[in-house]
């Protein structure tokens, strides 16, 4: 507590001085043995030490209030938007989609997004592709350096789901979407009626 008054005193005694003056002592300190020393206790009281207690205070504060997690999404089931939408897509169709890509289309905007894209991929059937050879790769004009298949003998379905976190039907469940099965489950489906 001594050491921290006397550092105190002096850095206040540094302050109160003149301009001049404390530029001349700072200026001739580069000079002498004694100014050199003068100037490095004056670069540590005005740089080390605030940059060191900013430090600690935030070491502080993380540790008493810990990182800010987010809050898990909550779907509000009375407060989804009922839209009858353009009637391409239908409730049946969107309860499909909400259950296997576990996203909420609980806005009339997120319909009409789905729409707009149901719309675009329609535009491709009319692509007209007789007398088109497939390509087997996008970049079948370049060597692919591809590794040979190799044959495992033997059921490799039950050690390679037992890495997953969640599995529904034999499959991996990822990424999980913003709503869960249970919440939506308990939803009422959207309705274009």
């Amino acid at each position: 507590m001594a050491a921290a008054v006397a550092s105190l005193s002096r850095l206040s005694g540094l302050l109160g001085r003149p301009g001049a003056q404390l530029g001349r002592s700072m200026s001739s300190g580069a000079h002498g043995e004694e100014g050199s020393a003068r100037m490095w206790k004056a670069l540590t009281y005005f740089v080390a030490l605030p940059g060191v207690g900013v430090s600690m205070l935030n070491v502080f504060l993380k540790s008493h209030h810990g990182e800010h997690e987010r809050p898990e999404f909550v779907a509000y089931p009375h407060l989804r938007i009922r839209s009858k939408g353009s009637g391409r897509v239908t409730a049946e169709v969107i309860e499909h989609l909400e259950r296997l890509a576990l996203v909420d289309f609980g806005s009339q905007e997120a319909v009409a997004r789905l729409e707009k894209a149901i719309a675009f991929a329609d535009r491709l059937r009319a692509v007209d592709t007789d007398g088109v050879e497939p390509m087997e790769s996008v970049l079948e004009d370049r060597c692919l350096y591809l590794r040979s298949d190799s044959v495992v003998e033997g059921n490799c379905a039950e050690e390679l789901l037992q890495n997953a976190h969640r599995v529904v039907e034999e499959y991996f469940v990822a990424p999980p979407g913003n709503i869960s099965l249970s919440k939506q489950d308990e939803q009422e489906p959207f309705s274009h009626n």
